[in-house]
């Protein structure tokens, strides 16, 4: 049963993606062009809106502020009551606002206020699935799950590659109806299936839930709530905290706008832009999971510390894309160049996968759900910013010029937070990790977090 749970958290992230991603695409089929220097006409894809790029940010980056206000009290509140009805709850939202958003788009603000509101729902999804990793992951299982989130870019890969052809053949509103029929399918699977803990689900097997038990220490119904103060005074918290939003604005700017880049400065038609800006997803999925058999290679045989792996790898994650970033700026018209270039700045950063997404087991196991909460609402804030700045430079003009700036704040901003994750960063359980009146600590015996094995050792 854990490997079904396994495969719905993989899901839930793929689908996240889906509907972040849904509006990015749709929106070139949804708009008149901005820069369109011949007398033809757009192409036919249902009613065009005559949107500002100003205007088209707005819509994106909507979603990105429901994600923003969401996203730390999800996690806090999965992790205290459970992931089963915060996420259940969240995916019936998200359904219903999907399907009414193209009759929200003849009206912009109506339209920005049901993205807001799609990403309030969706945004239940990432923290709570670290709560379920926390019950159903044996030690030497959870970078299996843990895996799972990097399948959030397949996501974008099914919904541009699809969308793409769906709105060429059948026009933009079913690229929204689309998704409301796999989200609708995913909710009823999720509240059939899916329960917070081995303890409570009606039809684990007795063999599987001993074992799982056995191995996991399954969070009380209630947890008290976690330690703010503390947490906001913490050097290596923060430090974890800027590491990610750095990494965020280029997983953004490519999110949000590689089909405008590939279609306004390479020319590329709907169907082949969609397809196109999914390669770099597919690489970052190839390279995370390669990054993850590497890191536990190394956490195994012990070849190096957690604490030099983790800074380690930050400079894959975060150094090695922003070289690809600058590189982007030297290599003019060659689309299929760019799309390499991207492609590896994406796939290096599924490094992430045994840094930023580790660490917060790493620095309290107690409360890793509300850390990645919080580093995620904290990082999302890049999901709005980085379509005002795309928007800034291309508000006249969208050439390889003005895409120039994007990809040198970009670099500057991989680079820089990477430094600081690397100096001031910690591998180290905190102080406040410990949950009062609690008679057993989590000790570290493999440095591996969290593929670490714990023993329980008396007070």
């Amino acid at each position: 049963m854990r490997y079904v749970i396994a495969s719905m958290i993989c899901l839930g992230c793929v689908l996240n993606n889906v509907l972040r991603g849904n509006m990015t695409i749709n929106i070139l089929a949804m708009t008149e062009p901005l820069y369109n220097t011949t007398t033809k006409a757009p192409p036919d894809y249902g009613p065009r809106y005559a949107w500002s790029a100003y205007e088209q940010s707005l819509v994106i980056g909507s979603y990105f502020w429901g994600v923003v206000v969401t996203t730390f009290i999800a996690g806090v509140l999965a992790e205290r009551y459970g992931a089963r009805k915060v996420v259940g709850v969240g995916l019936t939202a998200a359904a219903i606002l999907s399907g009414v958003t193209p009759v929200a788009a003849n009206y912009l603000w109506l339209s920005i206020g049901v993205r807001f509101g799609s990403g309030m729902a969706m945004a239940t999804i990432s923290p709570s699935m670290q709560s379920l990793i926390s019950n159903w992951a044996p030690p030497n299982e959870k970078g299996k799950f843990l895996s799972a989130y990097m399948a959030n870019g397949l996501g974008t890969v099914i919904d541009w590659s699809m969308s793409g052809f769906i709105i060429e053949y059948y026009g933009w509103h079913y690229g929204f109806y689309v998704v409301v029929l796999i989200l609708g399918v995913y909710a009823a699977a999720w509240h059939y299936i899916v329960y917070d803990s081995p303890k409570v689900h009606p039809r684990i097997s007795t063999e599987e839930k001993e074992f799982i038990l056995s191995k996991v220490i399954v969070a009380p119904t209630k947890k008290p709530w976690p330690p703010i103060k503390s947490m906001m005074l913490s050097v290596p918290f923060w430090a974890l905290t800027i590491f990610h939003f750095g990494l965020l604005f280029s997983l953004y700017v490519f999110l949000t706008a590689a089909p405008k880049y590939l279609s306004d400065v390479h020319h590329f038609d709907i169907a082949a832009t969609g397809v196109l800006s999914s390669i770099p997803y597919i690489a970052r999925f190839i390279f995370a999971i390669g990054f993850g058999f590497l890191g536990d290679f190394m956490f195994k045989r012990k070849l190096m510390s957690a604490n030099f792996i983790r800074k380690g790898f930050a400079v894959c994650s975060h150094i090695i894309p922003a070289c690809f970033l600058i590189g982007l700026m030297f290599v003019g018209n060659r689309p299929y160049v760019c799309i390499t270039f991207i492609s590896l700045a994406l796939g290096f950063s599924g490094a992430i996968s045994i840094t930023s997404l580790q660490n917060p087991h790493d620095l309290s196991p107690n409360f890793a759900t509300t850390i990645f909460a919080f580093i995620h609402t904290f990082g999302s804030t890049q999901g709005f910013i980085a379509p005002l700045v795309i928007a800034h430079f291309t508000k006249t003009k969208s050439s390889d010029e003005e895409w120039q700036y994007v990809f040198l704040i970009g670099a500057a901003m991989l680079i820089a937070s990477a430094i600081i994750f690397i100096v001031f960063g910690s591998v180290e359980i905190q102080k406040w990790n410990k949950i009062h009146g609690e008679k057993t600590e989590m000790k570290l015996l493999n440095v591996s977090a969290p593929l670490a094995e714990f023993e329980k050792a008396e007070l």
